[in-house]
């Protein structure tokens, strides 16, 4: 797999470097026939996705950050920097993420123009943890991701819904995510 000229972080866990993965995961998808992308990261993956579409180093259609924090791990976002971002975008965490995502999600969220959609679910983990049996977030958290991936096929349309059945105490349970692309 080849970075398009773009050196590839060579496979150590490098954080700054990361989002050089994301760049090559994207040329990789592109060179097979996909001709939107949709990024999805969690914690450095989120990061490392965010940094790539903020330096313009690749364009997705939509981006889903799930427990991704600011000012940490060689990442630092600004509002300028959000406030360029094209297509959907989707802010996650839980409501007490240890490293501080639910702020993030909330600052980034804010400073995004639109369609743009934030969902601070119940619960306390990070992540991927979020996806973990038994976590508060985990129903919630694959609801999204089978509305937004599954169910509807391969993002239909692009634009964020939010069902009001899976708004409790004024805490969203889930959105719908969907933007144009292409099985591949």
């Amino acid at each position: 797999m080849g970075c398009s000229g773009v050196e590839c972080s060579g496979g150590p866990d490098d954080y700054a470097a990361s989002w050089k993965d994301v760049v090559g995961a994207s040329d990789f998808v592109r060179a097979r026939g996909a001709t939107d992308v949709v990024l999805i990261g969690a914690s450095i993956g989120a990061m490392a996705s965010l940094h790539a579409l903020a330096t313009r180093s690749l364009e997705a259609a939509a981006f889903s950050e799930i427990g991704g924090v600011n000012h940490a791990s060689g990442y630092d976002f600004s509002r300028e920097q959000l406030g360029t971002l094209e297509g959907a975008k989707l802010f996650v965490s839980s409501a007490h993420d240890t490293y501080g995502a639910a702020d993030a999600a909330r600052e980034w969220h804010d400073w995004a123009r639109k369609p743009k959609q934030l969902a601070i679910l119940p619960g306390n983990a990070h992540g991927t943890d979020m996806l973990v049996d038994g976590q508060p977030t985990a129903e919630p958290l694959m609801e999204l991701v089978e509305i937004g991936l599954g169910r509807r096929g391969v993002l239909a349309q692009l634009a964020f819904q939010l069902p009001d059945a899976i708004v409790k105490d004024g805490v969203q349970h889930g959105c719908l995510l969907a933007a144009p692309a292409v099985r591949v």
